[in-house]
């Protein structure tokens, strides 16, 4: 049995990508994560990833436009 440091990334990666543009809600990138079981969403400008945001990264804002 391989150990875990052994492996390639390309071994244990998600091969599926999912993406959103810079343009989507926040509403609608929580809904894609939803429906995907994802806690990260690459953030792609055409074919170029330009970011990738996190449920932690909505929930920071959440909490800190509450409490603003």
């Amino acid at each position: 049995m391989h150990e875990i440091e052994d492996k390639k990334v390309e071994e244990i990666m998600s091969n599926k990508l999912i993406s959103t543009t810079p343009e989507t809600t926040t509403d609608d990138a929580i809904k894609l994560m939803v429906e995907n079981q994802i806690r990260h969403l690459a953030v792609m400008d055409n074919e170029k990833l330009v970011g990738v945001i996190s449920m932690r990264d909505i929930f920071y804002s959440i909490n800190y436009l509450s409490n603003n």
